[in-house]
């Protein structure tokens, strides 16, 4: 009953771990994103852009130039992950939903570029919006090198910093969004892009989208949906999630010796009832299945219990949060652990449990009865 109520309860708060994630990369990553499968950036003709944009199931296409550089803002420096986009991939994506502060439009009128960065990274810099500070961007020259002199060696832009995002994930300490012709600037690029995004009508759509993409854009580019581009990400987490089903199925197996021992104990003291019903015409078959039956109604019923017990306890979790992610002041995503109940790990249990009280009561029913009731 124990080790079942505890697979259901583990198996739920990963559950919730995989969906807090999820909804946290869904608000951030594209729908599709498109790459080229060999080298960092590639040109786009724009016949293919107007045959992506005209896919009904397109809802709007997006070039964008990415790339790592260095940061410097007054005396710190980190590096981070620059993402040089249009200002309709911004709304069209709801990226600016993610806003904590200050602004997510990049002005065009302005006289200099303007930046929105994560919360983390923000903070790392100790971004003060108000202030004159500019951010100092360096990134390495791609077409001319002195490596007689050092500082030579990078391109040097500013940014003002307008404003600051959250996604609550690990984007919040490695983006900063600028506009494109920033992007393309710093790292010297004219029309190549890193990467095209593209979001659909509807998530529903996706399988046959990304079909219709790959087959206009050809075997040469690389169409991922959002789980492919966290793709470690996520094996990592259903990683998890097998080694702990494993742990505790062997924990539940350790438990149903319990059952071996008092199947054992209880065919011993009922030898003389055997005997009994032997004279009555009982065969062996039908003693074997009556202390086959108690085996398997004694783990059953503790594993049904057991699969009770965890729903209460995962559904007062849900309704009430009872057990918390550290104290009030902590700063978490969410205050307490997230839990989902999933009716294919009940069954999978329920599956589980059946088979293994199966075997834990087979086997010690089929030696002892074998000793009591087979020898003349």
């Amino acid at each position: 009953m124990i080790s079942t109520a505890a697979l259901i309860i583990i198996l739920s708060v990963f559950n919730g771990m995989e969906d807090l994630v999820t909804k946290s990369i869904n608000s951030f990553n594209p729908d599709l994103k498109v790459t080229i499968k060999e080298g960092k950036v590639f040109t786009i003709d724009s016949t293919l852009l107007l045959q992506l944009e005209s896919l009904k199931e397109v809802q709007s296409v997006d070039v964008v130039v990415e790339g790592m550089l260095l940061l410097s803002y007054g005396e710190r420096q980190v590096l981070a992950r620059l993402k040089g986009c249009n200002q309709s991939y911004i709304s069209v994506n709801q990226i600016d939903t993610l806003l904590i502060d200050g602004a997510f439009k990049f002005n065009n009128n302005s006289e200099f570029d303007e930046a929105v960065l994560g919360a983390e990274l923000a903070a790392i810099l100790q971004i003060n919006l108000n202030s004159p500070e500019f951010l100092k961007c360096y990134y390495p020259r791609r077409l001319k090198k002195n490596f007689a002199n050092p500082t030579e060696a990078f391109t040097t832009l500013y940014l003002a910093p307008l404003g600051v995002f959250a996604s609550y994930t690990q984007y919040d300490k490695e983006y900063i969004f600028c506009p494109i012709s920033f992007a393309r600037q710093l790292m010297s690029y004219n029309d190549e892009i890193t990467s095209i995004e593209i979001k659909l009508n509807s998530s529903k759509e996706l399988k046959v989208a990304k079909q219709k993409i790959e087959n206009i854009l050809g075997s040469q580019y690389s169409v991922q949906n959002k789980f492919e581009q966290e793709e470690l990400l996520f094996k990592t987490i259903k990683n998890e999630k097998l080694v702990i089903f494993s742990i505790l199925t062997f924990i539940l197996f350790l438990a149903t010796f319990n059952i071996v021992g008092s199947l054992g104990m209880l065919i011993i003291e009922k030898k003389e009832d055997v005997a009994i019903l032997k004279f009555l015409g009982a065969s062996n078959k039908l003693i074997r299945h009556i202390f086959l039956l108690e085996g398997l109604f004694i783990s059953i019923v503790g594993g049904l219990l057991g699969m009770v017990i965890g729903f209460i306890l995962c559904f007062l979790q849900q309704q009430f949060h009872i057990v918390k992610l550290g104290n009030e002041t902590s700063n978490y995503i969410i205050s307490h652990y997230p839990v989902q109940m999933s009716g294919i790990d009940f069954l999978f249990v329920l599956l589980t449990v059946v088979t293994i009280s199966f075997l834990a009561s087979w086997l010690p029913t089929r030696k002892i009865t074998h000793r009591l009731t087979l020898k003349k």
